[in-house]
């Protein structure tokens, strides 16, 4: 999963999902013209923008506490840039990763918007994915568990989100997140993870250190009224 293709890369030991491979998001469409629209078909009725990969009751168990926040740039994408996630580390050798990566379901008929986001969220038997090319570790603030984590990403709406017509946007995304968490005393304040995320990374070094931040857009930001159920199409 990632926000768009990848480049490829040399062989890393497995662990953690990167920006390159497709997201299974969405179910086939019933009722629709064949590569037309789909009108308010069951794939755009039924589509969820969050995907818990493992059991949720085990992801969301309220002694499950955050120790660290690791942000990770994982696959050097295409056009430049990297793929980045988040790693809640709850223990020595365990973790929830979040991702946000594009589905194959339109997003708002509107500018600049591409394709419905879903947000991937996996109980991982690991600190840190080994699919990394560089890491910005925070203290989590003492006593807080996964779920609350989860839960001002989804109260705020931030699960909600179009990525771009070429599927980036997930800097911009995780740039976000960092804020709100930090709004939220879910972490301490004083770090700059702005600075990092805007730079394109290799085996922890900075390769292009000036390609800024890619930006998808929120459902509560567009004037077109959110997703669109209507006239969308099924990417192909």
């Amino acid at each position: 999963m990632g926000c768009g293709p990848s480049k490829p890369s040399k062989s890393k030991k497995g662990g953690g999902g990167g920006g390159g491979k497709k997201s299974g998001g969405g179910k086939k469409a019933g009722g629709g013209q064949a590569g037309g629209v789909l009108g308010e078909s069951q794939e755009l009725q039924n589509y969820d923008p969050i995907r818990y990969e493992n059991n949720e009751a085990v992801v969301r168990d309220p002694h499950r506490i955050v120790t660290q926040v690791h942000f990770v740039a994982q696959t050097v994408l295409e056009s430049g840039g990297n793929h980045w996630g988040i790693c809640l580390q709850t223990g020595p050798c365990e973790s929830i990763r979040l991702n946000m990566d594009p589905s194959n379901v339109l997003g708002a008929q509107a500018p600049n918007h591409g394709y419905r986001g879903r947000l991937y969220i996996r109980y991982r038997d690991h600190a840190i994915t080994n699919n990394q090319e560089k890491i910005v570790t925070i203290p989590a603030n003492p006593g807080h568990s996964v779920a609350q984590f989860i839960d001002v990403i989804i109260n705020e709406g931030n699960h909600l989100y179009d990525l771009t017509t070429r599927g980036r946007g997930c800097t911009g995304w995780i740039l976000d997140q960092f804020i709100l968490f930090e709004h939220y005393h879910l972490i301490p304040g004083g770090y700059n993870l702005a600075k990092v995320i805007g730079q394109q990374w290799e085996d922890g070094h900075a390769t292009k250190p000036d390609i800024g931040v890619t930006r998808g857009t929120y459902m509560r930001n567009t004037t077109y009224g959110g997703w669109a159920g209507r006239g969308a199409l099924r990417r192909r």
